[in-house]
């Protein structure tokens, strides 16, 4: 099990966990990567928000499964992974080809706030076996 991580004091429009390669497919460039052993996981997400439109008090929370198979883990709002030259135009196509993020493999975690702010992102992760 990866124990709780926590990331503090983080602009939040929408969070992302990942496998990074997900979104280099996509035109994305994660920087930003935690490493971690190749595998299927059991996500439990929790995004508290501290400001901003989203409101103070107000978390939400999910689970699910989540697949590394390049042992790049990426946790973080992804149009930040839009960056250079043609980012607007990735980043559309990202948006279209997912229809704004709802069309993505089950073992991809989004978590939508509704709107940016300031706020903490945590996670546990539980692995639950090897990728065939």
């Amino acid at each position: 099990m990866i124990e709780k991580s926590v990331i503090r004091n983080t602009e939040i429009g929408a969070y992302i966990l990942c496998d990074a390669d997900y979104l280099t497919a996509h035109g994305g460039k994660p920087l930003t990567i935690m490493r971690i052993p190749v595998g299927m996981y059991t996500a439990d997400i929790s995004v508290k928000g501290k400001g901003g439109p989203f409101y103070p008090n107000s978390q939400l929370k999910k689970k699910g499964p989540l697949r590394i198979s390049s042992g790049r883990l990426f946790v973080g709002d992804p149009c930040s992974t839009f960056k250079g030259r043609g980012a607007d135009k990735r980043w559309d196509t990202f948006i279209t080809t997912t229809n704004l993020m709802k069309k993505v493999p089950t073992s991809v975690k989004v978590i939508e706030t509704g709107g940016d702010g300031l706020g903490e992102i945590s996670f546990t992760l539980t692995k639950k076996g090897e990728i065939s």
